[in-house]
């Protein structure tokens, strides 16, 4: 199938995570979304920078909560209209947030099959710009064209346990680069991981999506009911405006993630492979591979004061201006602010959310913590 009309690109950025994994920097208050992990400006911001060129300012919305607002305009600022920074009323997961950006689209694009809409988090690392760019260009016409969910999947390159998988079809591809998919799969352990990579059929679910509207609602009308019941309603609410209203039915909501709800019962999704370097920092130790190395260590903060003596593969995280002295301390993660010091080996990156969990247990003592 081809398309002759103009397509309509948009895109909802997903920004309402608390990403705990990076705490002490992350918190409730200020998230991770919206650190400078890997240069001066927060990745949220370099989320938007990359868009351009893509999709056009007012075609842009971000979803995020309303705790985030101060955080989210700001870092948002010459990047989209300020009316299309949506609010979720209670958080209740991705695939509620895509059904409240739809009903808010739906209001404004009347073609639904060439308004094509990418999902994004914004909290990822991609360096090659271009190639993202080019990309997602790519995923955008096919989507149009075949009217399909474009999943863009990154190649793996060693057999990593924290990511989901999407296998391809083996019959071939649809087109160049663009194949059917046969399934996702959950988080592997090191054997599986490391047979997924042999086996050259697997890819890394970046998380990043590219369907016109029309067959989102169609999806999700299929595969997920239960959500889409309120769709009419919901629709309703946001054209008048009924914020009271909104947020009650909102409430009623099944609290499901996109993957479930959709990705792995869809058989109208097609994967793409990307074409850019990707890094969805999960955890500190994620940095190493995205961040330039002083003298052998990662330095998060933009810190030239400091003295490093037979000490290697360390991850560092201070105030400006903090001194850092290391002496013989190898592959580490060394975090200091102004509440807290966290001290821990680099392999053990993943515990951190042990930390996270005891503050949690006691709230009263550890609120300004978390």
């Amino acid at each position: 199938m081809t398309t002759t009309k103009k397509i309509i690109p948009l895109t909802l950025v997903m920004a309402g995570g608390h990403g705990t994994r990076f705490w002490p920097e992350s918190t409730k208050e200020h998230p991770k979304q919206y650190l400078k992990l890997t240069g001066d400006l927060s990745l949220l911001q370099k989320t938007w920078r990359r868009l351009d060129g893509v999709i056009p300012f007012e075609n842009r919305y971000l979803v995020t909560i309303q705790e985030q607002k101060n955080l989210a305009q700001l870092h948002s600022m010459n990047h989209l209209l300020q009316e299309n920074i949506l609010f979720e009323p209670s958080s209740r997961n991705t695939a509620a947030c895509l059904l409240l950006a739809l009903a808010a689209m739906e209001n404004q694009y009347e073609d639904l099959k060439n308004s094509v809409l990418v999902l994004l988090p914004a909290d990822h690392v991609i360096l090659n710009e271009e190639a993202f760019k080019n990309s997602l260009n790519e995923a955008i016409t096919s989507a149009a064209q075949y009217q399909k969910i474009i999943t863009l999947g990154i190649r793996p390159y060693f057999p990593h346990t924290g990511y989901g998988y999407i296998k391809k079809s083996l019959q071939g591809p649809i087109a160049d680069n663009l194949f059917e998919v046969e399934r996702f799969v959950e988080k592997p352990d090191f054997i599986k991981a490391q047979q997924y990579l042999t086996e050259g059929s697997y890819f890394w679910n970046s998380g990043m999506f590219v369907a016109p509207l029309a067959v989102w609602l169609e999806e999700l009308k299929i595969h997920a009911p239960e959500l889409m019941k309120h769709y009419a309603p919901f629709k309703e609410l946001i054209k008048k405006k009924e914020d009271r209203k909104l947020a009650a039915l909102y409430q009623k909501l099944p609290s499901i993630s996109l993957d479930y709800a959709l990705m792995e019962k869809s058989k109208e999704i097609y994967l793409q492979e990307a074409s850019f370097d990707w890094n969805d920092l999960g955890s500190w130790d994620a940095l190493e591979s995205v961040c330039d190395k002083i003298d052998n260590n990662v330095m998060v903060s933009s810190n030239s004061r400091y003295y490093f003596k037979e000490s290697k593969g360390n991850i560092i995280s201070t105030e400006d201006g903090k001194f850092v002295g290391l002496i013989n301390v190898q592959d580490m993660i060394v975090i200091s602010n102004d509440k807290c010091l966290l001290v821990l080996p680099k392999k053990d990156a993943q515990r951190i959310k042990d930390v996270v969990d005891f503050l949690k247990s006691s709230p009263g003592d550890y609120e300004d913590l978390l």
